[in-house]
């Protein structure tokens, strides 16, 4: 048996959590106790009663009752200081009133809570923006591509040598893979690379999901290496420009769905959508740094089987394009604070 004291509770304070059809309820009390949450869409009764004391009138005190009502148990099993509720479903724009009582050990509470009354509200819509690189140079974000061309070198030389060159400011980029005419040599890798400025995203926001959107121009397996395509984050030594040295400014690891030759659309959009790890890397107001690489060989450094001269390439229009509706961009969808 719990002695009569401990068999009381208070309610501290509550909360409220919005779901896709209703409303968690999450109540704190200042002992341990298992609660049912009594709700009704009924305006309260109230009732004038007398006070009695010692068998005399003494004033009178207004009473409120429920007409009608629902009971819901807390999700917690056994007694607890935290209590969640789950009222689902909950129309918007509807007024419930509701209070708690409960049991402590097995035993009946005399203790009853306030009543508390909550109007549920429409919850605010995420909204979905899209973010482009500028176009050229010299602005606050770009997209082009950096490569290692022109070396008839081994894998190892070409895949993880210095970058040739690089090119920001054209009408598209591409990533690429490319053999040499010479026996088990390979003439270069291409590397595309884009930055994107968050700032027009509130500080404070949380993000719900974001893909990268590339309409693609072309695309060539030239003896059938089934060639993929992949996200991944890149660190260039300008957030505006692109140097010959950001052929190696991109990380080996997925950022996206993948995307296989044949499900590379040209003249049609191709979407990366961004994986838990991808959406980290969006802060809002700071700039994010992204990049395409070919997945199957290039990102993880598997040499693919020697062809003379065959390669796989896969080509999107950039930001620079002179067709708006051809330019990449960056969707991203949140809510603000």
């Amino acid at each position: 048996m719990v002695a009569p004291q401990l068999l009381h509770f208070v309610v501290r304070d509550l909360t409220y959590t919005d779901i896709v059809t209703g409303m968690i309820v999450t109540c704190y009390t200042n002992n341990p106790c298992h609660l049912w949450l009594r709700y009704t869409t009924t305006p309260t009764q109230k009732h004038v009663k007398t006070k009695m004391v010692r068998g005399a009138p003494v004033g009178t005190y207004i009473d409120q009752c429920f007409v009608v009502f629902t009971d819901v148990e807390q999700n917690e099993p056994g007694d607890t200081y935290t209590h969640t509720f789950t009222l689902d479903p909950w129309p918007v724009c509807q007024t419930r009133w509701f209070y708690f009582w409960g049991t402590v050990d097995g035993q009946l509470s005399p203790s009853a809570s306030a009543i508390f009354s909550k109007h549920h509200y429409s919850p605010p819509a995420p909204i979905t923006i899209k973010i482009y690189s500028d176009p050229g140079t010299g602005l606050t974000t770009v997209d082009g591509f950096a490569q290692r061309t022109g070396i008839s070198g081994t894998w190892a030389a070409v895949h993880g040598g210095v970058g040739t060159s690089a090119i920001a400011g054209t009408r598209f980029t591409n990533i690429s893979v490319t053999g040499s005419r010479v026996w088990r040599k390979w003439d270069g890798i291409a590397r595309t690379l884009m930055t994107f400025d968050l700032l027009p995203i509130p500080i404070g926001s949380s993000i719900l999901s974001a893909r990268y959107r590339a309409r693609g121009y072309r695309k060539v397996d030239s003896f059938g290496y089934k060639p993929q395509l992949a996200l991944y984050q890149s660190y260039p030594l300008a957030n505006n420009n692109l140097v010959a040295v950001d052929y190696q400014h991109l990380y080996n690891v997925p950022l996206s769905n993948i995307i296989g030759f044949d499900g590379f659309v040209v003249e049609g959009l191709n979407d990366f959508n961004l994986t838990a790890g991808g959406l980290a890397l969006l802060a809002p107001g700071q700039i994010c740094k992204l990049g395409l690489r070919e997945a199957k060989f290039d990102a993880p450094y598997i040499e693919p089987a020697w062809i003379r001269s065959k390669n796989m390439l896969f080509m999107i229009y950039a930001v620079d394009d002179a067709n708006p509706a051809y330019r990449p961009y960056l969707e991203v969808v949140y809510m603000a604070p």
